[in-house]
């Protein structure tokens, strides 16, 4: 019996380096599974949604004209995913209401849920973000750059239609929480709760505050990088009335002019 299971080593102990050597080839991949292989995969794709978050700012500061707007952007977007994930914790975790959303068990967060989350509530974020400063903008030009009067305009004329949107996702992911699956009612609670926190408290109420709070701060760009980055706008209207539309070569003589 010893002598067998001493064969059976070295046949492991022989597949093991054979397989070694195939991968150092190229010819063979070795994957592994476990806890510890999925926390260095949800490590992984959180880098990943991090460097699109970044070019997310990089591209709303291009657009915008503006240092300010991104990095408040980020720091609102943050606040509206810590308060989705703290009502997961809350509810699975710690049990709170757990009976009104019948959650019989509390226990640990699935480890794959941040990181869905936290792409779909920054993509739905800077989507409502973009709607609200694209309009305060525009009224912040024709205003004669008045930042009160373009806020109090903005909100005005982009509060409805935010709230209307939002609600909808609402009302979609909060249906998830009627399932009976438990990761499903985390990742509706948990995309409902974000939604509605980040449509209703923070882009119509913070965001205006802190915008008002700063006045024409808001729209600070160096002149510097006002060069070096190309001009791109989401209204051509309202690149005519801040002078950024690029203007066609003039034609040379004999040349027709470019429209």
């Amino acid at each position: 019996m010893s002598s067998l299971k001493k064969a059976i080593a070295e046949m492991d102990f022989s597949i093991l380096g054979i397989a070694l050597a195939l991968t150092i080839l190229g010819i063979l991949s070795i994957y592994s599974s476990g806890l510890t292989a999925e926390g260095v995969h949800v490590s992984n794709e959180y880098v990943k949604q991090i460097v699109w978050a970044i070019s997310g700012l990089i591209l709303l500061a291009i657009v915008f004209r503006s240092l300010v707007i991104p990095l408040t952007a980020a720091v609102m977007n943050l606040l509206s995913i810590a308060a989705a994930f703290g009502i997961l914790v809350a509810v699975f975790q710690w049990g709170w209401l757990g009976s009104v959303f019948q959650v019989n068990q509390t226990g640990p967060i699935e480890a794959f849920l941040p990181v869905m989350m936290f792409a779909i509530l920054f993509g739905l974020s800077m989507d409502y973000e973009v709607f609200l400063i694209t309009r305060i903008q525009e009224e912040y030009f024709k205003s004669g750059k008045n930042n009160s009067v373009a806020v109090r305009n903005g909100l005005a004329a982009t509060g409805k239609t935010i709230t209307a949107a939002a609600l909808i996702m609402i009302l979609v992911f909060g249906a998830f929480i009627l399932g009976g699956i438990r990761v499903i009612k985390e990742f509706g609670l948990g995309l409902a709760g974000g939604i509605a926190i980040d449509a209703v408290l923070i882009r119509m109420a913070v965001v205006p505050a802190i915008m008002l709070l700063l006045g024409d701060a808001n729209w600070w760009f160096p002149k510097w990088l006002d060069r070096i980055l190309p001009h791109v706008t989401v209204d051509p209207e309202l690149a005519e009335m801040t002078g950024t539309e690029e203007t066609p070569p003039a034609a040379s003589e004999g040349e027709p002019a470019h429209v």
